[in-house]
């Protein structure tokens, strides 16, 4: 059976939430940075979110700094 319009719009938000954190992870990477958690997740009032999830405090501090620097 098909997906509702309904379906359809949640999973395309699903999708878009996704494709944000894999840029985001790809991002990090390239300044050396993992964050292993980072995943798209359900949208809030239709709006793609991303779960950066857990990390070690020495990486987030790192990542701090290196944001700090460039901003």
């Amino acid at each position: 059976m098909g997906q509702t319009v309904s379906e359809k719009k949640v999973r395309s938000e699903l999708d878009a939430g996704q494709d944000a954190a894999e840029k985001l992870a790809k991002a990090l990477g390239n300044a050396g940075f993992t964050l292993p958690s980072l995943s798209g997740t359900y949208p809030v009032d239709h709006t793609p979110m991303v779960e950066l999830g857990r990390a070690r405090a020495d990486v987030i501090t790192r990542l701090a700094e290196w944001i700090e620097e460039r901003a």
